[in-house]
């Protein structure tokens, strides 16, 4: 039967902490490089793998359980918290602007 319970979980918790964390790595990689697509080309080189599992999550390939699914879901909000708050205390909004 489709979707799933797992797979509602991977579109309604990880999707979302997924995006989340790349757009923080977009931002954090972007005070340190010289343009913007030289910083989403490394956030998505750090974030594909994850992007790779979903996909396969959702076409079926690779099934996760529900408890697998609600333990990654709880690893990448730990993650994408600790990355904000690393990211709102070390980023200059002043330096970022000149490398503009």
């Amino acid at each position: 039967m489709f979707p799933n319970v797992s797979w509602l979980l991977v579109g309604v918790l990880l999707d979302p902490l997924i995006v989340f964390l790349s757009i923080s790595l977009v931002i954090a990689v972007s005070q340190h490089v010289k343009t913007s697509k030289s910083a989403q080309s490394v956030a998505m080189i750090l974030i594909l793998p994850i992007i790779g599992s979903l996909i396969s999550q959702a076409s079926g390939v690779l099934l996760f359980g529900i408890q697998f699914a609600v333990l990654l879901a709880t690893v990448l909000a730990v993650i994408d918290v600790v990355l904000f708050l690393f990211i709102a205390k070390r980023f200059n909004r002043e330096e970022y602007i000149l490398n503009i």
